[in-house]
């Protein structure tokens, strides 16, 4: 389990100065529905005939590599770093806690 700060002081390429960064975790983007590949698809299954492409069923890792996107405090420019292979990644208060609910 990795713990990273809400809050991260790191360089920023636009400001060329060390500043506040916001740290999140990357999310996968949207599929495109109109990309080649997906209208290329689309056109193969469409009819009869049933599945046409192999569904990969075996999985292969446990984790999955963990990219962290840090959004500068003052220009809002987002970057993205790679932190490592971990099955939890969590983003914890500055003094490295967890954030639990405080009742």
């Amino acid at each position: 389990m990795v713990f990273w700060p809400k809050t991260k002081r790191t360089f920023c390429r636009k400001c060329k100065k060390h500043t506040v960064h916001k740290v999140g975790t990357a999310k996968k983007g949207k599929e495109s529905s109109l990309s080649q590949g997906r209208r290329r698809y689309d056109r193969k299954q469409s009819g009869h005939g049933g599945q046409t492409k192999p569904i990969f069923h075996k999985k292969v890792k446990q984790t999955k590599k963990i990219v962290a996107k840090l959004t500068c405090s003052k220009c809002k420019q987002v970057r993205v770093s790679c932190v490592r292979r971990c099955k939890r990644f969590e983003i914890a208060d500055s003094k490295g806690k967890k954030n639990e609910p405080t009742w």
